[in-house]
């Protein structure tokens, strides 16, 4: 039998010195892509959802403004002089009764925009369930249409039953309101309109 000797000392071994400069370059730059591709992606879902969640509670309202209209054969008519604060409460304290809360008139969009507002003051940010008049907020996400004279049928085609009073989403996205048949649609932001206007003047 034929013993071979051991190998003595240890093998060579090849150490990388780290990244070269054009290894960490791409590094950064594909870490940098898949950045802007995530903060991308989370937007268009933040905004997916803005949008889903103000449509629900649009639709909350106009269920209960159909109720109130089915039992009282009138629309709520608003108190006459009453500024923004004092509408805002008084359809607050008309429409519970028919299952609105005080989170029903307030979009996750709008709790954004006020958040924002707030940390660049240096402000404690809210909870919906904070989004209020002690918040010092002058007018909720929503707002129901005025009619003087309630008249069913040509409230019923024309007139949005419900709006929302900004464009928290985004100016882009404009606004929604809710025509009297419960069909949510998207009125042309302020830029959209200016926009126009400027392009009829060249």
């Amino acid at each position: 039998m034929l013993l071979l000797p051991l190998p003595t000392g240890h093998p060579r071994r090849h150490y990388r010195q780290g990244f070269t400069l054009p290894e960490l370059l791409t590094t950064l730059v594909i870490l940098a892509i898949l950045m802007v591709a995530a903060f991308q992606g989370y937007s268009k879902l933040r905004q997916r959802a803005e949008k889903v969640d103000a449509i629900t509670k649009m639709k909350g309202i106009y269920t209960s403004l159909t109720g109130y209209v089915a039992d009282k054969h009138d629309w709520p008519h608003e108190p006459e002089d009453a500024d923004h604060e004092q509408l805002w409460e008084w359809w607050m304290n008309t429409m519970k009764p028919w299952g609105l809360s005080q989170d029903s008139w307030f979009s996750a969009a709008h709790l954004r925009v006020v958040n924002r507002q707030r940390k660049e003051s240096g402000q404690k940010t809210l909870e919906m369930s904070e989004m209020g008049k002690d918040a010092g907020l002058k007018i909720p996400s929503f707002f129901p249409s005025k009619f003087d004279d309630y008249d069913e049928a040509y409230s019923s085609r024309y007139q949005p039953w419900v709006s929302e009073t900004g464009e928290y989403r985004g100016d882009a996205e404009g606004h929604m309101v809710i025509t009297p048949g419960g069909t949510v649609t998207t009125m042309p932001s302020m830029s959209a309109i200016n926009s126009y206007r400027n392009s009829g003047k060249k």
